[in-house]
């Protein structure tokens, strides 16, 4: 049986994770950048959420819990922004970076916990002949699907007033509760 975290945790993980991608993102870069955050910060609170909840219920791999955790998001803002202009473009347009920022969040949320489902230590011998160990969570191996591959680059539509589509789905997130960002039983 795998560990469940309560409601609690899983926001002060999530957040906590959150907030060192943040920081790892922005170092070293200028304060405007910061910004960028701030449209959003519900909807990524929220993505962070529910990958927290994702990384002790499944031993999938990092990628696989960050789609899963992002495409849940953008469903459950799907459902309610049906008034917001353009949200379904924006989605589409971002989805990217969602699943990488719920990926970053799952690996860091995973360390935090000290690996709930065990580790896989590689041991190898560098060129002067010592003894080096590198720690890793253990998971799954990242499905062919998920692997990045090189294609054509696809021409994107921007959305107009891209600043008031992503004010008005962070404002939606913030209506999300964490029992809505649970992983489904079925999940795993």
């Amino acid at each position: 049986m795998l560990p469940i975290l309560d409601e609690a945790t899983m926001k002060l993980q999530g957040e906590a994770a959150l907030a060192t991608v943040r920081a790892r993102l922005l170092h070293g870069k200028p304060p405007c950048f910061a910004e960028y955050f701030v449209d959003k910060w519900q909807m990524l609170t929220r993505l962070s959420w529910a990958a927290a909840d994702r990384v002790v219920r499944s031993p999938n791999s990092y990628e696989e819990l960050a789609l899963d955790a992002a495409m849940q998001l953008v469903d459950h803002l799907r459902s309610r922004a049906s008034a917001v202009k353009h949200a379904d473009r924006w989605l589409a347009r971002h989805d990217g970076m969602l699943c990488s920022m719920a990926r970053q969040v799952a690996e860091h949320v995973d360390h935090a916990l000290g690996f709930p489902l065990g580790i896989v230590v590689d041991v190898d011998i560098d060129r002067r002949g010592r003894l080096t160990q590198h720690r890793r969570a253990l998971r799954r191996e990242v499905p062919e699907e998920l692997r990045p591959v090189r294609g054509k680059r696809i021409p994107r539509a921007l959305v107009p007033d891209e600043r008031v589509t992503e004010r008005a789905l962070d404002a939606i997130a913030a209506t999300l509760k964490p029992d809505e960002l649970r992983a489904d039983e079925s999940f795993g």
